[in-house]
């Protein structure tokens, strides 16, 4: 297969479905955009007339290998971030053995949904953007009633992933067990939203007590307070201007803070009855947190300017422009790692 026409602009590594799913506008990026790499052999001179690469799989191989190459060739590259960057889950998840997220750094943009890796990459000289993507927006509502007007009382849940080995998963069971004993002694009302079977099992968590029936967006808005591991969802609830607490059971820095934080040494009775009684410089504390998402710029916005084409975002979008396409779904496979392998040998 190639390319049937060289006038693009941006490179989109996956699928289109997959930036479609994290929330992305393609509507207004069609006419410049083009999705997966179509023709292996042209690629480099491809990759010289491409104002931009946007990469939403940062520990594929096959991503990192196409990023280099243009990196070698000063073409710009974006990732977008699908949730929160997590220390642990960057280099302790068995799935990233290949590569460790955002490890070595190849970006010249990022757009990141916690305020640290905001902050920190501005830091390094990478130009950021804050962004939250699709799944992680809470669920729209007419109604307008706090937290604590909400029918059902504590959420516990886990990031798809919470534990990375045996010890962490112990220390998990232990601190989760403890918290359902406190809550069980204040008579408080909670759930739990668990995907991980072995600690379902490990817990003794019936079905009818784990609450995964509908999104969390959706069923965050039934809760008065969350306590989870590091995840995503954190972000969610807050701002769905939820009290939530981080478990806290491994030993790895927390990029994303919220409003209550338990593990071993925390008063849990007194930590709990505060979040059914949030006190006003706990909640601020939260709503600083996730400030930088009150009302980011669309991420099309910050994607055209990365490739320099800011003003043609305006423009519409017509049938001419569409015409001659190639499939936006075609998939960037990992037959690219070695044909990258045999490239190099030619540089």
């Amino acid at each position: 297969m190639r390319f049937l026409d060289s006038d693009f602009n941006i490179l989109f590594l996956q699928p289109a479905r997959q930036f479609e799913y994290l929330g992305v506008n393609l509507e207004r990026l069609r006419h410049v955009a083009r999705f997966g790499v179509i023709s292996l052999r042209s690629l480099p001179r491809r990759l010289r007339n491409t104002g931009l690469v946007v990469n939403c799989v940062d520990t594929s191989v096959a991503a990192r290998r196409i990023l280099e190459l243009a990196a070698s060739l000063g073409v710009p590259r974006l990732y977008l971030f699908d949730g929160i960057y997590d220390v642990a889950n960057a280099y302790r998840n068995a799935a990233h053995r290949r590569a460790n997220q955002m490890d070595p750094l190849l970006y010249t943009h990022v757009a990141c949904v916690d305020r640290w890796s905001c902050e920190a990459y501005a830091a390094l000289g990478v130009r950021t953007h804050a962004w939250l993507p699709a799944r992680a927006a809470p669920a729209p509502t007419g109604d307008e009633t706090s937290p604590r007007s909400r029918t059902a009382g504590f959420l516990i849940a886990t990031a798809r992933t919470p534990v990375f080995d045996k010890g962490e998963r112990l220390r998990l069971e232990k601190l989760i067990t403890l918290t359902v004993a406190a809550l069980e002694r204040m008579g408080a009302d909670y759930r739990f939203r668990i995907g991980d079977r072995e600690l379902l099992k490990s817990l003794g968590i019936s079905p009818g007590d784990n609450d995964t029936a509908e999104s969390f967006a959706k069923s965050i808005l039934r809760y008065q307070c969350l306590i989870t591991t590091p995840s995503t969802i954190a972000t969610t609830a807050m701002l769905a201007g939820t009290p939530t607490a981080t478990l806290d059971y491994r030993d790895a820095p927390l990029t994303q803070q919220t409003g209550w934080r338990i593990h071993q040494s925390t008063d849990l009775d007194g930590a709990l009855a505060s979040m059914l009684r949030p006190a006003a410089d706990r909640m601020t504390f939260q709503a600083r947190e996730i400030a930088h998402l009150s009302a980011p710029a669309p991420v099309e916005d910050f994607i055209l300017d990365a490739a320099g084409l800011g003003s043609r975002s305006r423009q519409p979008i017509t049938e001419a422009s569409r015409a001659g396409s190639v499939s936006l779904d075609y998939p960037l496979r990992w037959a690219y790692v070695n044909w990258f392998k045999r490239f190099r040998k030619r540089l």
